[in-house]
């Protein structure tokens, strides 16, 4: 017997649906090539592979431009939110009171918990009391009763950056 009578006695020969990997994977050019395998046993079939394949194709473009674009929001709002960087702008020394000058250059307030001021060098009567630092705000912090004559020097400590602060006081 022909392929040709086999065909009609039996109807359509069973094609594996192992073929829609094709599409699922490859794409357009994977339903075309699934098209190409089986258009000759199945036609409804092969049409199907290439629908299967422009739909993966359209869904991997939007993946591959989708993800990094939230990457880029999550990335981007993290730092936003959580970067503050403390700047040192001068200091200054009068009738022994220091006075030092800084600036977050972060978006979010930087709470004065979160702040440490240390004084690494010379003897002031008060410490150094930090306060809350707003963003893109000149914050300045006072300590009283600094001795004359003296060079002071203080580490401050921010969430995300520390700087070494030296004032003399005449």
């Amino acid at each position: 017997m022909e392929y040709e009578e086999l065909y009609k006695k039996y109807g359509k020969s069973k094609v594996s649906k192992i073929y829609y990997l094709l599409p699922i994977f490859l794409g357009i050019l994977g339903g075309i090539a699934g098209y190409l395998l089986v258009e000759d046993r199945d036609k409804k079939f092969a049409k199907r592979l290439i629908i299967i394949g422009i739909i993966m194709t359209f869904v991997g473009v939007i993946v591959v431009l989708f993800f990094p674009f939230l990457a880029y929001l999550y990335i981007s709002q993290t730092f936003r939110e959580r970067t503050s960087h403390i700047e040192f702008f001068d200091a200054t020394c009068s009738e022994g009171n220091v006075t030092i000058y800084l600036m977050n250059f972060g978006t979010q307030t930087i709470p004065a918990s979160e702040i440490n001021c240390e004084q690494i060098k010379g003897n002031c009567e008060s410490t150094c009391l930090p306060v809350d630092l707003e963003p893109n705000k000149l914050t300045s912090i006072t300590i009283e009763g600094c001795e004359s004559n003296q060079l002071h020097v203080w580490k401050i400590q921010g969430p995300s950056n520390s700087l070494e602060v030296s004032v003399f006081c005449y």
